[in-house]
């Protein structure tokens, strides 16, 4: 906030100054060339083989405050400052105001502020700034790192590269000692190139226990934009455009876009993401937990009642049971699966079957159901009620259930067991010895069709 403040204050007084610049570009709109390093990050950046970056976004949102527009290429940063000051570029976004540089090139007021750290490889021996004499030291040729280091005279044997993204790989390989650049291009770059062995060098705070990193004394790095010696007209524009953009809200979002982990407050996207991971799992691990006990409570109780209902079906049947075998005809008790469960004592003394040598066996091995006239099909009760589950009336079958295959005349009936759900789970079959009553039936036919004299058809016969 105090650069920005800063920066408002000096520029409003050029913004007063050179307003008059506006009159000489309503005629037209003016192209002005410019270009920027490939991996400066986030300042410079290449996003699908375009120029891009907080730098280069700054740039282009002056251009149209002022009503001008600028092409940007992209080439090595020793190339594009040398065709600065030969005049080949108009302006350049992303240069650090030095001394020496201002020799040669005219500078905007600075947009931002960076200072500089040193980072090595984890176990290195550099802990401090005066570690780096005589040391192997990687920097970017032509960066104010590398004029920094040339400076403090810390050695002989500077390496130089292209990109900072080169200097940090060869580091993180085993190349040099150290790489001296800017703090945030340094933090970037390690994390968009996952280089686990790579690290700021730190110290101790006051406190004594948590460490802060070593910045570099005299390595301000004050971002200005650049323009050929002499070219006080643009120079004029770009103080104008960064003075409106910094008072009309424009520098703040682009800030806010590029940096919002420098924004007290402000959280990236990957902060966004862990916090909600943070709290997200915990609350679905709650739910789960909830739903489990719930779950297995509602499976208890549904087991409890389930085992009621079955013993309450269990109490009943066995009550319907005994009703029916404590009546006086002859009871047969089958399962679902045609089994025999019971036989009261009717029912033994009539089959001649005791109940020990019944249950378990298939019905149909104890009752053959035989029909009196040998031309008529037997319809076996029992299996009707399980075809249909309708109760069964079916009267004076033969059946040879004695074990010596004696036939007697019986009534019976047949009649479902079913469960709570109405599903059949048994058979009982109730019946009657009638031989005495179908022999008393025959004979009142017989005597009501002869003479009782002497036994010949009588008139109501014929």
């Amino acid at each position: 906030m105090k650069i920005k403040l800063l920066l408002f204050t000096v520029l409003l007084g050029l913004f007063l100054n050179l307003s008059a610049y506006g009159s000489d570009f309503s005629e037209g709109t003016k192209i002005y060339e410019s270009a920027t390093e490939y991996d400066y990050p986030p300042f410079s950046v290449i996003s699908e083989g375009e120029a891009d970056g907080f730098s280069v976004d700054l740039l282009n949102t002056v251009a149209k405050e002022m009503g001008f527009i600028v092409n940007f290429k992209i080439d090595e940063w020793s190339v594009l400052r040398e065709k600065l000051e030969n005049g080949k570029l108009d302006v350049l976004p992303l240069v650090g105001y030095t001394e020496e540089r201002d020799e040669v090139y005219d500078f905007t007021v600075p947009y931002i502020v960076m200072r500089g750290n040193i980072f090595v490889r984890k176990n290195s021996s550099i802990q401090s700034e005066k570690d780096l004499y005589g040391k192997e030291i990687i920097v970017m040729n032509g960066d104010n790192a590398h004029e920094y280091a040339e400076r403090m005279e810390f050695s002989d044997n500077l390496i130089l590269v292209p990109t900072y993204e080169e200097a940090f790989q060869r580091l993180s390989n085993g190349d040099g000692d150290a790489v001296l650049a800017q703090s945030l291009v340094g933090e970037m770059l390690i994390n968009d190139l996952n280089l686990s062995n790579i690290n700021a060098v730190t110290q101790l705070s006051n406190d004594g226990v948590s460490r802060i990193k070593v910045n570099l004394s005299e390595f301000e790095q004050k971002f200005c934009f650049a323009v050929q010696e002499g070219n006080t007209e643009l120079l004029g524009l770009l103080n104008e455009g960064l003075a409106i953009v910094s008072t009309n809200g424009r520098y703040d979002e682009l800030y806010q876009e590029w940096f919002p982990f420098l924004i007290d407050g402000g959280l990236s996207k990957e902060d966004v993401a862990k916090i909600v991971v943070l709290i997200t799992i915990p609350i679905i691990l709650l739910l789960l937990l909830i739903s489990y006990i719930s779950i297995k409570k509602e499976v208890k109780r549904k087991t409890k009642e389930l085992k009621k209902s079955k013993n309450t079906l269990k109490s009943e049947k066995n009550k319907y049971i005994s009703t029916l075998l404590s009546i006086g005809d002859g009871v047969i008790v089958v399962d679902k699966k045609g089994k025999i469960e019971m036989i009261n004592e009717v029912a033994e003394k009539l089959t001649g079957w005791m109940s020990y040598e019944v249950k378990g066996l298939n019905y149909k091995k104890v009752l053959k159901l035989v029909h009196e006239n040998k031309n008529h099909m037997v319809i076996d009760p029992i299996q009707e009620v399980m075809d249909t589950g309708v109760n069964q009336e079916l009267n004076n079958h033969a059946i040879p259930v004695t074990k010596d295959n004696k036939k007697i005349y019986i009534e019976d009936s047949a009649a479902p067991i079913k469960n709570f759900n109405g599903s059949i789970i048994g058979v009982v079959l109730v019946f009657r010895d009638v031989t005495e009553k179908k022999r008393q039936n025959e004979e009142i036919k017989y005597l009501s069709f002869h003479d009782p004299l002497t036994g010949l058809y009588n008139r109501r016969f014929f």
